[in-house]
């Protein structure tokens, strides 16, 4: 039996979701299966990437397919919401099927503009044996628009790299601005452009995660500027907190979870006022105190969520969860 995680695009553009699918055959691989990234060949839909295709933005060892024929019957493959195009095509080998889901809205709205109906989204989440969600908010979506059975339905928060830790912190905003045609983000940047003298405003953009770890260890506030729909429950923010930033910004439909103080300040969508004033707050207590990551209650707030992030923590659940669906 093979496991083969289904990579629903040929990205080579920074993408935290396939990151995530290769952290999961890595984590199967580690419990002792025989996991790898499958990707669609050309003969399904254009792809120009090679057969040894690796993402650019991470280091990975985990084998790539790259012609779903590979499949048999005898293994599982694990689809990801925004492949479900994809579900017919696999399916005729028969295999066990399961599916992981991201983001509520990818099942239909970001399927390589394929068209994809609620119809056919909700037949593919009831033939799959389990669906595998990234946070409560998007198991319980889930199972209100999909209608699947809660006892099908598993939560596996996502893994974060070790490597973000606080450094000495400059007064830097770092902002990650993932709507940059919506006027709301348009006119806040312009405001924070102006608005606090004596601080730098970066940009989280064409980064290796190596390099925002860097610019996150040394800024001390974090913005986030998410759709208020598609986004399931990023990593950036999570990244930025362990490396000692105050975080503020929206949640999506899957980040509320963890968006909480002292760490997280959330922000209502659009809320141009309350993002300035969260900002002011935080611009104000840094000419008071020291950085966040020297204070007792953040840096147990920050150990907690370490160690609820931890990569070994997420190899450990996938193993149970994936042993308690494989074995019945």
């Amino acid at each position: 039996m093979k496991i083969y995680i289904f990579c629903h695009i040929g990205a080579k553009r920074p993408s935290g979701g396939v990151k995530i699918l290769f952290e999961y055959a890595q984590a199967l691989r580690e419990c002792g299966w025989d996991a790898s990234i499958l990707i669609p060949g050309a003969h399904l839909y254009p792809s120009d990437c090679p057969k040894d295709y690796k993402p650019g933005w991470f280091e990975t060892n985990v084998p790539v397919y790259d012609d779903i024929r590979v499949v048999t019957k005898d293994d599982i493959v694990v689809m990801h919401e925004e492949g479900i195009w994809c579900y017919e095509h696999i399916a005729l080998y028969r295999p066990r099927m399961l599916m992981i889901n991201q983001g509520l809205t990818s099942s239909i709205m970001n399927n390589v503009g394929m068209n994809i109906t609620y119809d056919y989204a909700k037949r593919v989440y009831d033939e799959c044996e389990a669906v595998i969600t990234i946070s409560e908010a998007i198991a319980e979506g889930v199972e209100t628009i999909f209608g699947v059975d809660k006892s099908k339905i598993y939560t596996i928060k996502n893994p974060v790299d070790e490597f973000f830790h606080p450094e000495v912190k400059e007064n830097n905003i770092l902002v990650m601005n993932k709507q940059p045609d919506n006027p709301a983000a348009v006119m806040l940047l312009k405001i924070i452009d102006s608005r606090y003298e004596g601080w730098q405003i970066k940009h989280i953009r064409n980064m290796t995660l190596s390099e925002v770890a860097y610019q996150m260890s040394k800024a001390k506030i974090f913005l986030f500027l998410c759709s208020a729909l598609g986004e399931g429950s990023s990593l950036p923010p999570v990244e930025a907190a362990l490396s000692g930033c105050k975080v503020i910004g929206y949640t999506g439909v899957g980040s509320g979870d963890y968006f909480k103080e002292p760490l997280f300040t959330e922000i209502a969508y659009n809320d141009i006022g309350g993002f300035v004033k969260a900002i002011d707050k935080e611009v104000d207590h840094s000419k008071l105190i020291e950085p966040l990551s020297t204070h007792e209650i953040y840096q147990k707030s920050i150990a907690a969520l370490r160690a609820e992030r931890s990569r070994d923590n997420f190899t450990r659940i996938v193993g149970q969860v994936f042993g308690e669906i494989i074995n019945g």
